[in-house]
């Protein structure tokens, strides 16, 4: 199961992408454009955003557009990993 663009409560208010659902763990997928993306104040906002994921116990991942569009089984490949490896976690 998967969220698209779900608001997550809290301070600050966010919505990733998607957050995808498996085995009663979550996992937060973003999908990083080059112009929402590219600035220094951009990079810090995110890696912000993404620490604010991890404390709360979620994982990120990012792609890239470029990336998704290359190479999209991969980045399923990718996904799936993570959730399995998040799944294992106690």
């Amino acid at each position: 199961m998967f969220a698209v663009q779900p608001r997550v409560q809290g301070d600050p208010t966010y919505r990733p992408d998607f957050i995808v659902f498996y085995g009663g763990r979550a996992v937060v997928v973003e999908l990083d454009g080059h112009e929402g993306h590219k600035t220094k104040q951009q990079r810090v906002d995110d890696a912000k955003r993404e620490l604010w994921f991890h404390q709360r116990g979620l994982s990120v991942i990012r792609w890239t557009g470029t990336q998704v569009a290359a190479d999209a089984r991969d980045c399923v490949e990718q996904l799936m990993l993570v959730l399995r490896q998040s799944h294992a976690r106690p």
